[in-house]
């Protein structure tokens, strides 16, 4: 019997979803040179940028005419000097205010996303 307790720290995410029915999920890749070195958080709108193959912020301005694929980062992730894998949402039931910045431009692009 070991009477050596230990104690660790769990650090989770927010959770952006009012439910998982619904819930459709797709592979991003992130590309580093457009976001800021540091954790870009859960809910964060991005767009599939078909020039460098790989997904960045969504603008509201530049990419309201776009047709591309739009997501909402479904974790919270690190991202400095590499490109990096992540879950993209593109279909559920999300929770607007877990959700940084998301924009009526995003909203009308996101068929599949119910954001309230």
């Amino acid at each position: 019997m070991n009477l050596y307790t230990r104690k660790d720290t769990v650090v989770a995410g927010k959770e952006i979803l009012r439910d998982i029915v619904g819930l459709k999920t797709i592979t991003v890749t992130l590309d580093y040179t457009a976001f800021t070195a540091g954790i870009i958080p859960a809910g964060t709108s991005l767009i599939f940028d078909a020039t460098t193959k790989k997904t960045r912020p969504f603008d509201k301005t530049k990419d309201a005419a776009s047709n591309e694929q739009v997501s909402l980062l479904f974790r919270d992730i690190r991202i400095d000097t590499n490109d990096v894998q992540a879950v993209g949402l593109v279909g559920g039931y999300v929770k607007e205010s877990k959700c940084p910045a998301i924009t009526p431009e995003f909203k009308a692009k996101a068929k599949m996303l119910d954001i309230r």
